[in-house]
């Protein structure tokens, strides 16, 4: 069995004051342009704001890079290799940092500032933002190489009205009355399904199905770093893939092409009852320039398996500084301040995922709006949240599993076939790791 992942500070708040009012016109007089890389992503306007009070305190102009997920990983692996100089900071998702870690592409941050400490109300996952180049895994004790700013999860997503107006308890609790309701409510003739799943083949499919798998009380190997055993095609693996083959029944056509977009947009426009979908979605749901069920989509901590396990999965992603960076002192400035109280507050209020305590048990919290902070919060109180493997070769795993299970949710092959491949593609990656 693995051992759960518990959340432990890795992060660092600087005072605002101390950093933009007392030394600022001095620390920044010689720089006036910083060049930041994020993604395409529903959290730029958070992004925006938290740039925008950035600029003001500190008189730096954010010149912001913007590009497809997967162009954004392209174009950062050319600047490794290459040695490019086009970033000063960069957005990295956590199942790619391992690469960047492993090849000594960033900086580490106590070279910039042999100060930096870690701040006790910054959250980091399972230490995603360090690196042990003994273990070749993140480590508690390894090189300090990002700030975790985005604090993406998965949540539950669910209909309460259409669940409170058939009777059904509220909220679902286990997967059993998500299957239940799901059967229930499904009506295809107007159309409105019971559920929807994450299907496109690649990281979308296994970051979408990884709750499950979590739930059922498995994960891609038994224990890693330690334990390097495949557990990927374990029975309860294969029973949390069949149970989400089941629910399909109560899906929208085309599951294998749903990605993160279409669960809101069905969603928000009354097509559908449940799914899982990130945290970040939440400003979605309740825009009525986008939605049409305002305040009627709830957020949920993932409900439990039939093995009384609940968890889901983190998506996070953290701020590096690429050894190209034209100016590092000036990058880490900038990651102070977005992962300070001040700045993540705005983050926050305009649709970032936060990733300092303090955020989650503030005012803002006890709002509606703002209500997914405290499911958030309850699946941290309960131990939820597990990363993904961190490993250079995660990528290419990623490949493997999110090949077979589009294929599975289409229908090409079964929810044995679909793991049992993926184990012997694991094993042969692993082969080559030495491992």
């Amino acid at each position: 069995m693995r051992v759960k992942g518990m959340i432990i500070v890795v992060c660092v708040t600087v005072l605002v004051g101390s950093v933009f009012l007392g030394i600022g016109d001095l620390a920044f007089s010689q720089r006036k342009t910083l060049d930041v890389a994020i993604h395409d992503a529903p959290w730029r306007p958070g992004y925006y704001a938290a740039v925008k009070l950035f600029e003001q305190k500190s008189g730096v102009k954010v010149k912001t890079h913007v590009m497809p997920f997967v162009g954004l990983f392209a174009k950062l692996m050319t600047m490794a290799a290459r040695g490019g100089t086009e970033f000063d900071v960069s957005e990295y998702g956590d199942v790619w940092l391992p690469f960047f870690y492993a090849g000594r592409y960033l900086w580490p941050l106590k070279e910039i500032d042999p100060q930096f400490e870690p701040d006790p109300e910054q959250i980091t996952y399972e230490d995603a933002g360090r690196w042990s180049f003994e273990k070749n895994y993140r480590d508690a004790n390894g090189v300090l190489y990002s700030q975790t700013f985005m604090g993406n999860i998965n949540l539950f997503w669910y209909r309460k009205d259409k669940y409170e107006e058939s009777g059904l308890s509220t909220p679902p609790e286990t997967w059993n009355e998500v299957a239940a309701a799901a059967k229930k409510l499904h009506d295809p003739n107007r159309p409105f399904y019971g559920y929807v799943q994450r299907g496109v083949r690649g990281d979308a499919a296994v970051f979408g199905w990884m709750p499950l798998l979590y739930s059922w009380g498995e994960d891609i190997f038994a224990n890693a770093p330690d334990d390097w055993t495949i557990t990927v095609n374990s029975r309860k693996a294969k029973e949390a893939l069949q149970f989400v083959l089941d629910l399909l029944k109560w899906a929208p056509p085309g599951q294998g092409d749903i990605n993160q977009g279409d669960i809101i947009a069905l969603l928000s426009t009354d097509r559908v009852l449940q799914g899982i979908t990130v945290a970040a979605a939440f400003s979605h749901f309740d825009n009525p320039k986008e939605s049409l069920v305002p305040f009627k989509v709830e957020p949920i901590v993932i409900p439990k398996s039939p093995y009384g396990i609940q968890d889901t999965s983190f998506g996070v992603i953290g701020w590096a500084i690429p050894k190209g960076s034209k100016d590092k002192e000036l990058a880490l400035e900038f990651i102070k301040f977005f992962t300070s109280y001040e700045g993540q507050m705005e983050w926050t209020k305009y649709g970032g995922v936060p990733t300092r305590i303090d955020i989650y048990t503030s005012e803002l919290a006890k709002q509606k709006e703002y209500r997914y902070l405290r499911a958030m919060n309850e699946g941290f109180a309960r131990g939820m949240g597990t990363m993904r493997p961190a490993m250079p070769e995660w990528t290419e795993i990623e490949d493997a599993l999110g090949t077979h299970l589009n294929a599975a949710f289409v229908g090409l092959e079964t929810a044995e076939e679909a793991l049992d491949a993926t184990a012997r593609e694991i094993k042969e990656i692993m082969r080559r790791r030495r491992i």
